[in-house]
């Protein structure tokens, strides 16, 4: 006779989960209007920071090598697409209802 392990437990599922359970309203944010702004500011503030700062490390990078413009671009290249990917992913993140909403204001009531 021989023993089959048993199932793994389901996966948790929280209020905000694409599959939550049907007719369960998802948690409403109730941070104040600073909080959020800080959040949208630190998001603003990383894709503006892989834009820009990654050009300045290539710069860095052909000064110390000599090799300029190739790691100038390469690395321009790589800070774009990050602040892209970045962009997407917190354009996804407030359509999905999990990022902040309504900006500084807060969500109508």
């Amino acid at each position: 006779m021989s023993a089959t392990p048993p199932d793994p437990p389901a996966p948790r599922q929280t209020d905000d989960a694409p599959g939550a359970a049907p007719g369960r309203e998802p948690r409403r944010d109730d941070r104040s209007s600073v909080s959020k702004g800080v959040q949208w500011a630190s998001v603003g503030t990383t894709i503006a920071m892989e834009m820009a700062g990654a050009p300045l490390i290539g710069y860095g990078v052909d000064y110390l090598t000599g090799w300029f413009p190739w790691a100038t671009l390469a690395f321009t290249a790589v800070g774009f697409w990050l602040g892209v990917s970045q962009l997407i992913a917190a354009a996804n993140k407030v359509s999905s209802g999990s990022g902040p909403s309504g900006g500084m204001r807060g969500p109508r009531r």
